[in-house]
């Protein structure tokens, strides 16, 4: 397939010039910019248009199986060109418009591929890349402790959990609905037992995004989103520990999160079930202190913006939650800057977690 002759584009026509161009941010380790627009919310955009193949020919978007050029079969696949972000195993692909009854921006496919070696959406079915080491090491050693996964792969079992697992909507908590699950047909990829994960997005920028740095950006971090997403978390916590469970999670909820405030992967929460009071309590406040921070980190240098947030959420829940208006962001941040973490600054986050604790555990019980 020749990688110049690109029939058609995903781009809306005249779309792109509507949007309000904020400027770029230069992405060291990639030696590239990021362009940056504004459409009530933000977007990363790359600066330049990337080549996609896609299956079946003509198919929309969402319908599609979508994978680098260097993998495809000109028999069943045809290139376009998209206006995108490449980041993890995900592709953000520009497509405002209605998919599956779901408002959204940006088509979010995940299962595409992910960084390896300098190369952008590669799949390898028998290695896991170890990014810090740059260095392949074998599927069978990788899968003890990457929950058996492909290197840049969904499977269809794993495509089928996550797509059908979402606690939070179930609870009726805004997250980054999963709008299809497509699978590849046998044959048509070097690769078996492939799905691809659709979500819809208004904003593809992360609460911890390393770029997300301006003030004059991080004002537009939808607060009022925020903390009405958090106290219904709150609230369910509060109906879970009546029934001895509790929703907690793995990892950081800022690597989970978008600055519009909803939640994303949905396989990393979990509802335990325990009937000691203090463990509940315990991954409760736990979890909910980490969803305040991720808040703080996704205006870590926008304190209006912060105090805004806490003030709501303190007259959503009761929680007076309000008083932490004057915490550094880095308290909530411990786990992204330990390198400037003293003695002084962990006492005062061992007061904001102990007296959080207190009264999260009254929240709990009243």
């Amino acid at each position: 397939m020749d990688i110049k002759d690109v029939k058609r584009t995903a781009i809306p026509s005249g779309y792109l010039m509507d949007l309000d161009y904020l400027g770029s941010i230069e992405i060291a380790e990639e030696k590239k910019d990021i362009q940056i627009y504004r459409d009530n919310h933000i977007f990363f955009l790359e600066a330049e248009k990337i080549v996609i193949a896609t299956y079946p020919k003509g198919a929309k978007l969402e319908d599609s199986i979508i994978v680098h050029p260097r993998y495809a079969n000109e028999k069943y696949f045809e290139l376009i060109e998209v206006k995108g972000f490449r980041n993890g195993r995900t592709i953000d692909i520009l497509s405002p418009g209605y998919h599956n009854g779901e408002s959204c921006k940006i088509l979010n496919i995940k299962g595409v591929g992910a960084s390896a070696d300098g190369e952008h959406m590669v799949i390898d079915n028998e290695r896991w890349y170890v990014g810090d080491r740059s260095k392949w090491k074998p599927l069978a050693e990788a899968q003890k402790e990457s929950l058996g996964r492909r290197w840049g792969l969904l499977s269809k079992e794993a495509g089928e959990e996550e797509y059908n697992y979402n606690v939070f909507a179930e609870k009726g908590i805004e997250q980054i609905p999963h709008l299809k699950l497509n699978y590849a047909p046998e044959g048509i990829l070097p690769f078996k037992n492939v799905a691809q994960l659709v979500r819809g997005l208004n904003t593809n920028i992360r609460c911890d995004s390393g770029s997300f740095e301006d003030q004059r950006l991080q004002k537009y971090v939808n607060i009022k989103s925020f903390s009405t997403i958090d106290a219904k978390i709150f609230f369910a916590q509060k109906e879970l520990f009546k029934e001895n469970q509790v929703l907690t999670g793995l990892g950081k909820v800022a690597n989970n999160r978008y600055i519009d405030g909803r939640l994303t992967d949905m396989e990393n929460y979990i509802i335990k079930e325990t009937l000691e009071e203090d463990k509940r309590i315990h991954l409760a406040y736990s979890f909910c202190l980490d969803l305040m921070g991720s808040a703080f980190i996704a205006m870590r240098k926008y304190a209006p913006g912060r105090k805004k947030y806490l003030e709501q959420l303190a007259e959503k829940t009761g929680i007076p939650v309000d008083k932490y208006t004057n915490f550094a962001p880095k308290i909530f941040m411990e786990y992204l800057l330990p390198s400037e973490f003293g003695l002084s600054e962990a006492v005062e986050r061992a007061m904001l977690v102990q007296v959080f604790k207190e009264d999260f555990a009254k929240f709990l019980k009243n």
